[in-house]
C-alpha cells in the first residue's frame, strides 16, 4: 500500500512533572486513526511483501472502517443531563424502570449497599467534583464524574475477562447488536464480503465525490445490490446484509487497530530520545493493542472519549493498576447497558407512534397504581394535596395554563426509597414530569398544607 504524497503525523509533546512526555496527536483523534492506520498498513505491506489481494484487502477494511459512522447502528447517545438518564415517559412499559442506569450500578462487588437514582449520581458527581477541585463543573460533569465513581466501586476484573468478551465489552460501547444479533452465520459474512469486494474494486478508481456517494452517503443502494444477486448462492435478505456489513465494520476497526499499533511502535522507535520507563506505560496505554479491549488500542474508542474521560485519566496516572483499567471497562459496560435502554425506549416509542389518542398523543402501556386506580381515600387525597404543593413549589405549568387537572403517582419500585420518584403530569393535555423529592420535602410538604 502506498502512502499520499503528503503524508504525515503530527503530535504535540506535552511535557508533565518531571520531564515525563505524554505525546498526543495534533490533528482531530479520528483523522490520526485514519492516518496512522495508513502507515501502519504501508509498514505491514513492506516488511511482508503482501500480494496485491492482500494489499487491496486492507485497502477495502480501511473503507469499511470509516463505514461505521454513517451506519443507523453506530452508537452516539450522550448523557450530559439529568432527563437523559430516563426513559422517556411515550417509551416506557408496566413494570421497567424510570431510569436507564444499570441495576445494581453503586453495589460494591459483594453486592452491598443500595443501587444509586439518577439523583444520587449526580450529588455523587458533585461531590467528586469538588474534592477534585474541578473547575466550573456543570451537570454534565457530575454524571460523568458520578458514574465513574460508581464504576470505581465496582470495578471489572481485566484479567478474568476472556478475548472474546473484552472485545464484545468494546462493541457495545460502539454500535448497537443490528437486525440479526447473534444468528448471523460465519459463512453469511463471508458470502457478503465476497460480494462486496469486487463492488469496492469496480468503483476504487471512481475520483474522491463520485466513491463518497456511492458508498458512504447511498450504503441502502450498496446493500440493495449485494442483496439481490443471484450468484453465488442466490438473494440475500437485506436486513442480513446489513447485520453482515456490521460485522465487517466491527472486524475492520481489529484490523485498523493492528496498523496503528503497527506505526506507534515505529513512531516510537524513530525518536530521537527513546521512551522512558515512565513513558513507556502511558504511552502504551493509548496507542498499543490491549488485551483488556480484546485486542484493540484505546486511540480506537475516541467516540466514547467523553463519556470515560475520568477513567482514562485514572489509567493515564498508573496504567499497571488494575483496579483502574478495571473501572474502565465497567464504564464501557455501563454505556452499553444505558443506550441499550435508551434505544428500546425509542423502539417501543416507534411501535406505537401509530397508536394515538383522540388528541393525537402517542399511546402507551400503563400498569394500575393502587393510588391512582382504587377508590379515592384519605390516603390518595393526602398524596395528591403533598404533590400539589410540591408543584406549586417548582412552578410546573403546561399548555392547559393550570394545574388542576394534574395528578402525580408514587413511581418508586420500593414505596419507602428515599428520594422518592414522582411521577406528575396533566391528564388533559398529557404534560409529563418525573422529579425526586426527599421524604423530608415531602414531609414538610405535608406540614405547610
Amino acid at each position: 500500500m502506498e502512502l499520499p504524497t503528503a503524508f504525515a503525523l503530527g503530535f504535540d509533546c506535552l511535557i508533565g512533572p518531571g520531564g515525563t512526555r505524554r505525546f498526543i496527536p495534533a490533528d482531530l483523534t479520528p483523522t490520526f486513526v485514519l492516518r496512522a492506520a495508513l502507515g501502519g498498513a504501508a509498514l505491514l505491506t513492506r516488511r511482508h511483501d503482501l500480494t496485491p489481494e492482500h494489499r487491496f484487502s486492507y485497502r477495502a477494511t480501511h473503507l469499511l472502517y470509516q463505514l461505521g459512522p454513517g451506519l443507523r447502528e453506530h452508537l452516539g447517545r450522550t448523557f450530559t443531563r439529568k432527563t437523559d438518564l430516563y426513559v422517556p415517559h411515550a417509551g416506557r412499559v408496566a413494570g421497567d424502570g424510570l431510569h436507564v442506569l444499570p441495576d445494581g450500578l453503586g453495589l460494591d462487588p459483594s453486592g452491598h449497599g443500595a443501587p444509586w437514582t439518577p439523583q444520587e449520581v449526580i450529588e455523587r458527581g458533585r461531590h467528586a467534583a469538588v474534592a477534585a477541585g474541578h473547575p466550573n463543573p456543570d451537570e454534565a460533569a457530575w454524571i460523568q464524574l458520578g458514574l465513574c465513581a460508581a464504576a470505581r466501586r465496582n470495578p471489572l476484573d481485566p484479567t478474568a475477562l476472556p478475548k472474546d468478551q473484552a472485545l464484545g465489552l468494546a462493541r457495545l460501547a460502539l454500535f448497537d447488536l443490528g437486525p440479526h444479533a447473534g444468528s448471523l452465520d460465519e459463512s453469511v459474512t463471508d458470502r457478503v464480503q465476497d460480494r462486496l469486494w469486487p463492488a469496492l474494486e469496480r468503483h476504487i478508481g471512481d475520483d474522491t465525490a463520485a466513491f463518497n456517494r456511492w458508498f458512504f452517503e447511498n450504503v441502502d443502494n450498496v446493500v440493495h445490490t449485494i442483496a439481490k444477486q443471484k450468484k453465488g448462492g442466490g438473494p440475500i435478505p437485506r436486513e442480513t446484509v446489513r447485520q453482515a456489513i456490521l460485522e465487517l465494520v466491527f472486524r475492520a476497526h481489529t484490523y485498523v487497530g493492528d496498523c496503528v499499533h503497527r506505526q506507534m511502535v515505529a513512531f516510537a522507535r524513530a525518536l530521537p530520545e527513546p521512551l522512558s520507563a515512565g513513558e513507556r506505560p502511558r504511552f502504551d496505554a493509548l496507542y498499543q493493542v490491549e488485551p483488556y479491549l480484546g485486542g484493540l488500542p484505546l486511540v480506537l474508542l475516541h467516540a466514547r472519549f467523553g463519556f470515560l474521560r475520568e477513567a482514562i485519566l485514572d489509567v493515564w496516572a498508573d496504567p499497571h493498576d488494575l483496579a483502574r483499567v478495571g473501572a474502565l471497562l465497567r464504564l464501557l459496560e455501563y454505556y452499553g447497558v444505558m443506550v441499550g435502554k435508551k434505544r428500546e425506549a425509542d423502539r417501543r416509542y416507534k411501535a406505537r407512534s401509530h397508536h394515538r389518542n383522540d388528541r393525537g398523543r402517542v399511546g402507551q402501556s400503563l400498569e394500575l397504581d393502587p393510588d391512582q386506580d382504587a377508590l379515592p381515600g384519605p390516603a390518595g387525597a393526602w398524596f395528591q394535596e403533598i404533590a400539589a404543593h410540591l408543584r406549586a413549589g417548582r412552578g410546573a405549568s403546561c399548555a392547559c395554563g393550570t394545574t388542576r387537572h394534574w395528578r402525580a403517582v408514587l413511581a418508586n419500585d420500593a414505596p419507602t426509597a428515599d428520594p422518592a420518584v414522582i411521577d406528575d403530569g396533566c391528564g388533559q393535555c398529557d404534560h409529563r414530569e418525573t422529579i425526586e423529592v426527599t421524604w423530608e420535602q415531602i414531609r414538610e410538604a405535608e406540614r405547610k398544607g
